[in-house]
């Protein structure tokens, strides 16, 4: 693992329609669809990339999003967000946002709700993100501007997310759908600790610890945004990938300084023979030994 070798439902809907204007001012989406799914729903990676990004209403392709994955939020409502756009709620009460524009270095997305949207048909939404505390947070300050360019022009503050800055509310944490299979507390044959949640990855111990936030999870594998304080690749992406031969966990950091959520997802290993080589094309996997 490269990386670590460098460093060794709902609030309830009644809730959610009382506060629909709280909420949507940083709205807490997801059709139930499985989270493997959504996380691929970005696969265009790459395509369209430049375009569109803040330009006027309906022109061009979005950026790949950095942030495509399925999620539970704070309130136990569902979001799925893609490179098309952001859905959000339950069958029935789908709240659904056409991307016109993404742009992941400012951390938001601008687009039009959908024609049945439950609280601003056809109206334009922003919708932006932050990663703090380890953790994944949105905000919606605009749910129903007039336009593209009124939405765009609503910026929330990222400074504190958990404490407010989303339209006079603390932003929403937003946790993978599908918590990975591993979670647990590891030490590896470096005597490097592990720590793995559904939130995301910690190696290390106490304040020198390396974080990592997950934004997508699959069979076996994790996007995972590097926390800004890390020493090694800050604000940059990882993937992880995992494995159990012979009754022993594996790791490689198969990606750790990637540039985009795009970049990282499309890192690869080679698990087929992890305790010999395979991670980083010259390494062994990291075996990793449950704490007691």
């Amino acid at each position: 693992m490269t990386g670590t070798r460098i460093e060794s439902l709902t609030r309830n809907l009644l809730a959610l329609a009382l506060a629909a204007p709280a909420l949507f001012a940083c709205e807490p989406a997801d059709d139930g669809a499985d989270p493997d799914a959504a996380i691929e729903a970005d696969g265009g990676e790459g395509e369209g990339e430049g375009e569109g990004e803040g330009e006027g209403e309906g022109e061009g392709e979005p950026d790949p999003i950095d942030i495509a994955g399925a999620y539970i939020d704070d309130y136990d409502i569902p979001h799925t967000v893609t490179t098309e756009g952001w859905t959000q709620g339950i069958e029935g009460m789908l709240s659904v946002t056409a991307f016109t524009a993404v742009d992941n270095g400012a951390r938001f997305a601008v687009g039009q709700n959908a024609a049945d949207h439950p609280f601003a048909a056809d109206a334009w939404s922003r919708y932006d993100w932050t990663f703090a505390d380890g953790r994944l947070w949105y905000c919606q300050p605009a749910f129903d501007a007039a336009d593209a360019d009124a939405a765009a022009a609503v910026e929330p503050d990222p400074s504190d997310p958990a404490v407010g800055g989303c339209g006079g509310f603390p932003w929403t944490g937003l946790s993978p759908a599908a918590a990975p299979a591993i979670v647990g507390d590891y030490i590896d044959a470096f005597d490097t600790a592990h720590s793995i949640t559904a939130e995301g990855w910690a190696v290390g111990a106490g304040p020198a610890a390396s974080r990592y936030t997950f934004t997508a999870v699959g069979e076996g594998w994790a996007v995972a945004y590097n926390d800004a304080g890390n020493m090694f690749a800050p604000g940059l992406w990882s993937r992880f990938d995992w494995v159990t031969v012979d009754a022993v966990l594996y790791m490689c950091q198969s990606a750790f300084d990637a540039a985009d959520a795009a970049t990282a997802r499309a890192a690869s290993a080679d698990a087929s023979a992890p305790a010999e080589g395979g991670c980083g094309g010259m390494f062994p996997w990291s075996a990793l030994s449950p704490v007691e």
